[in-house]
């Protein structure tokens, strides 16, 4: 049995979002991924919505500044470096 596995989230510097990563394990070959997913704070019944970072993404963080730095293997080479991005609550 494999179920989807989540990892600590990650809350902007205004409150208004939160974005998580979550390990999904293929039943057949048990290869995992991790996507990042983002979800408003400020909607009670906000969806989450899962963000297009390129590549296998984990381990988010907001900066000071209010970018998402996380760790993704999307670059030349698939080795995991550190990236940042501009999220809204749409994504």
């Amino acid at each position: 049995v494999t179920l989807p596995r989540l990892g600590a989230a990650a809350v902007s510097p205004d409150g208004a979002l939160a974005v998580y990563p979550l390990t999904e394990t293929d039943a057949a070959s048990y290869k995992r991924t991790t996507a990042l997913f983002v979800r408003s704070l400020s909607a009670a019944r906000a969806s989450s919505i899962r963000l297009d970072m390129g590549g296998t993404a984990s381990s988010p963080a907001f900066g000071d500044d209010g970018w998402l730095y996380f760790l993704s293997d999307r670059g030349p080479g698939e080795t995991d470096q550190v990236w940042r991005a501009r999220v809204t609550a749409n994504g």
